[in-house]
């Protein structure tokens, strides 16, 4: 039987986001079966210079990926095509209907093109809720990874759009279990666990080091990932540093936000990005990973996605005291106070590397999330 035609709007960019986020690798899955429509992110905030954090960059980027037009980016799934909406540097939630309508035909004429008929939506960011609801009714899945109207940008419309969705869509899909908890008497029986995974074939204690990060002194401190200020506490990292001089420090990802803070320290070391399919090899090579992160309401929602990989390679991992920090006691060292936090990755590279963890696969989570939407999606109007 042929599968439904979904469109994933998405709270990530394919072209300048990494690939290890739940969204590429669920769409991917999804689209070895099915026909699927991915629309890279429609803004939470309008970026303002002198307010956000390297504005002209961003825009410049979201430029970029609306010249890339439609793509279909990887071969060997043709059924995977990636596409830009052109509209003004404001929240859909915020357009009046005739922009409203513009984006909706723009993406009627791609689906014309394409041959596909979007039967069904997974929606990731709130924005994109009067857009879905146009094209797909109340055949929506909202797939709620993060607490979006708590990120200190968001424009007042995002908290609306997600409190529509939350009340009305049919399934509301989680990757945290204290989230969904938090939020079971607004979504009751419609919320369902879509917990993050792994990808086995990369993420295992047989990975072989990379021997370019080896070449550092050792203990290897490191934290790959986007340095967001919203998020991260930049200031904690070059704390640790300062207190470990004999330490390598290693950073590795996107600095779209400033992160100053970080410069000038001698034992810090930043290193180019690499794709995510070559991270598990840099994982490896450290003796500790560090989740140094703000324990804020944004927080609440949040299980990055490389805490299950780091994990599944076997790295100790150091952290603050946030919720996704203590589920896994035994290989997350965790600062119950923010100055507890240095002598606790020291603990934890005491501790040395461990067998690694077993986790669900994304193979497996994609199943899940295709016999939600094979199923029947109904509710009142999102």
């Amino acid at each position: 039987m042929k599968k439904k035609a979904v469109i994933w709007f998405s709270i990530f960019d394919w072209w300048t986001s990494s690939h290890g986020h739940s969204d590429f690798q669920l769409a991917k899955k999804l689209a070895e079966d099915r026909p699927v429509l991915f629309v890279n992110s429609i803004g939470m905030r309008v970026p303002v210079p002198g307010k956000t954090q390297r504005s002209g960059r961003k825009i410049l980027r979201k430029l970029g990926s609306i010249a890339r037009g439609l793509k279909r980016p990887d071969p060997a799934l043709p059924n995977l095509a990636v596409m830009t909406l052109v509209t003004p540097p404001v929240p859909v939630g915020r357009l009046t209907p005739v922009l409203l309508l513009i984006a909706y035909v723009q993406i009627k004429l791609v689906s014309f093109f394409l041959g596909w008929r979007l039967k069904e939506s997974i929606v990731t960011v709130p924005t994109a809720e009067k857009l879905a609801r146009k094209i797909v009714g109340s055949r929506v899945v909202y797939y709620r990874s993060d607490r979006h109207s708590a990120f200190n940008e968001a424009h007042p419309s995002v908290a609306s759009s997600e409190k529509k969705l939350l009340e009305n869509a049919p399934i509301v899909a989680y990757s945290s279990t204290d989230l969904m908890k938090a939020e079971s008497d607004l979504v009751g029986d419609r919320g369902r666990m879509l917990e993050h995974a792994v990808d086995p074939s990369l993420f295992n204690p047989e990975r072989i080091p990379d021997k370019k990060i080896l070449t550092y002194p050792n203990p290897r401190i490191g934290f790959f990932g986007s340095l967001r200020g919203h998020s991260l506490d930049l200031e904690l990292i070059s704390e640790v540093a300062k207190a470990m001089p004999d330490a390598s420090i290693l950073i590795m990802g996107d600095r779209s936000d400033r992160a100053d803070v970080l410069d000038g320290i001698s034992n810090i070391h930043f290193l180019p990005q690499r794709p995510h399919d070559m991270m598990p090899t840099a994982w490896a090579a450290l003796d500790v990973a560090l989740m140094p992160y703000k324990d804020t309401d944004w927080m609440l929602g949040v299980e990055p996605i490389k805490l299950r990989e780091v994990l599944a390679i076997g790295v100790p991992m150091a952290s603050i005291n946030v919720l996704s920090s203590n589920l896994y006691p035994n290989a997350i060292f965790t600062a119950r106070v923010r100055s507890e936090f240095i002598p606790t990755v020291q603990k934890a590279i005491r501790s040395g590397k461990h067998e690694g963890g077993r986790f669900k696969s994304w193979s497996e989570q994609s199943v899940l999330l295709s016999k939600w939407l094979d199923g029947p999606l109904y509710s009142a109007d999102v």
